[in-house]
């Protein structure tokens, strides 16, 4: 359509359509990771934990029937038996996208936190629309496991995880 308040692009529509389809997974990297299959987090697969100031935190993963991720995480003082938070969380496709869910215990609702990069041994989960964090990151380290949590911004916090064990 053309006119004096009416522009038309041929393209317009194309884009539009696109936009209206369900997000598509990641392609495989460059590394050769197929980020649409679990087996990309092999390397978050464990028991972790540190302690940082006077807060122990820590996180225990394994691979479900289905092939998705399922963690407990939880945090409360060290030393005590008290926790302080508790999260259940599941990484699964979703849309063909591996999405990170979150259920903490205070909140109403879980959240989600769809894959945008990873390479077999890192990951980053974003989620733009959630107040904090609205990035996840995971990497391995050696014997260890790094998780960031932060803004889009960087603002944020480090968890620099040790191995307490192996979850098959």
């Amino acid at each position: 359509m053309t006119g004096p308040n009416r522009l038309f692009l041929p393209g317009m529509a194309l884009a539009a359509a696109l936009l209206a389809l369900p997000p598509t997974a990641l392609p495989q990297t460059e590394t050769g990771v197929d980020c649409t299959a679990s087996s990309a987090l092999d390397f978050m697969l464990g028991a972790w934990r540190v302690e940082t100031e006077g807060t122990v935190f820590s996180e225990e993963w394994r691979r479900a029937d289905d092939g998705s991720l399922v963690g407990e995480a939880s945090s409360g003082p060290a030393g005590g038996n008290e926790l302080q938070q508790t999260e259940a969380m599941v990484i699964a496709p979703v849309g063909g996208v591996l999405t990170y869910t979150v259920e903490i215990d205070h909140n109403g609702r879980p959240v989600s936190f769809p894959l945008v990069v990873c390479d077999g041994v890192s990951a980053r989960f974003e989620n733009p629309d959630n107040d904090f964090p609205q990035r996840l990151d995971y990497r391995a380290v050696d014997g260890g496991l790094i998780a960031r949590v932060a803004d889009l911004d960087d603002n944020g916090f480090d968890l620099e995880f040790e191995a307490v064990g192996t979850t098959p």
